[in-house]
């Protein structure tokens, strides 16, 4: 098996699940080439011989993407890839074939799989079919994340009385409202659960000895943003909102049909309240952050790098010949570059960095955390190559999408979102005048005093 990691600097730090591949072939030496390619875009590779050896991997790790083979060892890649719909649901599957190319007009292969991949394939062809397919698999484990109203919800209860916890828990189970129940008796083993697994909603009764109730609420608001919090108490409505808690529950009017109708309607609420925050904070094309909450994050990655005396930096992306590709191909198609060029660029960066469109075919990048502006430079080019990747378009006509950007570095370029974004721009514009591909801000250096004369 071939293991490979990349990261941008010291800071670099990638969610690994997100960052693994399953390939599934029993030639070694394309599982080499595999590895290689994709090693040199920050993604780690396991190779398996065949579909047995595949299983045992899959047995014990979630894969964003899977790519197999037609012709396996011990089976059909087909049939293998319609199995992998059951065992890993949110999965992105990429066939590779050496068949013929009307092979992709199969339903079966278009049913079982997100795309096919013809053998030979180039390093272009291939990074851009994993990277494609990753994305993918990132937006539905977003889609999958928001709670349904309808269904069984799953819940954590903190309560450090055993004989309340034990009649809460009787209540819960009877109201036919929770697929799974957590119990915690303490603030910082519930703060542990919560960073490590989601619940629909958290349930607080008693807790002793950690503080004011105000402030454990405040901390399980921080661990758990997406849930809704129940105050378990016998005060009045207005008591409660005082201590930060969105909704309350009196445990012992509540009956089952209580229980879940109060649960279902706070978790509806919450649920509606992320779909407004996502629809506010993100562009609806791209899905990205709009300018807006693009530069607030800036704001806060400045921040952050004043308290740690680090660096931050910001990239100002533009899509070069966006207006001719617009007229030469139509609106349809530029949505589709925008789109992708998105997807790629959020698929090349790190967990703590952060992707928007600020408008038009203009993307801005925020690097977190950078040693300094070499660092930068080099993950220009790294965004500059898989951006550069062709983009399928209707009837297989294909797109080379060429970008320029503009680095600025905080705190030299400056020490506001604003002043940051003004200097990317303005470095992004002068390399396009001078025909490169990316150029990194220099403010010009204070004028040094010039000596006082004697006398």
């Amino acid at each position: 098996m071939s293991h490979t990691r990349s990261t941008h600097g010291s800071a670099g730090r990638r969610n690994p699940e997100r960052d693994r591949v399953l390939y599934v072939e029993r030639d070694a030496a394309l599982q080499q080439s595999f590895a290689r390619c994709l090693g040199r875009r920050g993604l780690a590779v396991d190779a398996a011989s065949s579909r047995h050896e595949a299983l045992e991997l899959l047995g014990r790790r979630a894969y964003p993407v899977i790519v197999t083979d037609l012709q396996l060892v011990d089976g059909d890649g087909l049939t293998f890839a319609t199995e992998l719909r059951s065992r890993q649901p949110d999965a992105s599957v990429i066939i590779t074939t050496g068949g013929d190319v009307e092979q992709r007009a199969s339903d079966d292969l278009l049913d079982a799989a997100s795309c096919y991949l013809k053998k030979p394939w180039t390093d272009l062809e291939l990074a851009q079919a994993v990277v494609g397919a990753r994305q993918s698999y990132v937006d539905r484990r977003s889609l999958h994340a928001s709670p349904e109203p309808s269904r069984r919800h799953r819940v954590l209860l903190l309560d450090d009385q055993a004989s309340d916890t034990v009649r809460l828990l009787a209540q819960l189970e009877r109201s036919g409202a929770c697929s799974e129940i957590k119990c915690c008796q303490t603030l910082t083993h519930a703060k542990s659960v919560l960073r490590e697994r989601t619940f629909d909603a958290v349930l607080i009764g008693v807790v002793r000895h950690e503080g004011e109730p105000g402030t454990g609420i405040a901390q399980l608001t921080s661990a758990a943003p997406d849930a809704a919090l129940f105050l378990l108490t016998d005060h009045e409505p207005e008591a409660c909102s005082t201590l930060g808690a969105s909704h309350y529950l009196v445990p012992r009017a509540a009956a089952g049909e209580t229980w879940h109708s109060a649960l279902r309607q706070g978790i509806e609420r919450k649920h509606q309240e992320r779909k407004l925050t996502y629809v506010a904070h993100h562009d609806p094309l791209t899905h990205l952050l709009n300018h807006g909450a693009f530069s607030e994050k800036v704001d806060a990655a400045i921040a952050a790098s004043q308290a740690t005396h680090t660096f931050c930096a910001v990239m100002h992306f533009n899509v070069r010949g966006f207006r001719a590709l617009n007229e030469t191909h139509g609106a349809d198609a530029g949505d589709t570059v925008l789109c992708e060029v998105g997807r790629r660029i959020q698929a090349s960066i790190r967990e703590e960095d952060a992707v928007g469109r600020l408008g038009g075919d203009e993307f801005g990048v925020l690097l977190a955390q950078v040693d300094d502006a070499v660092v930068c430079a080099r993950i220009a080019q790294r965004i500059l190559d898989i951006t550069y990747l062709p983009v399928l378009l209707r009837d297989d006509v294909q797109l080379l999408v060429r970008g320029s950007v503009g680095i600025a570095v905080s705190p030299q370029s400056g020490q506001a979102a604003e002043a940051l974004l003004r200097a990317a721009d303005a470095a992004m514009r002068k390399a396009k005048v001078q025909g490169i591909d990316y150029l990194v801000d220099e403010p010009p250096k204070p004028k040094a005093r010039a000596p006082k004369r004697a006398g």
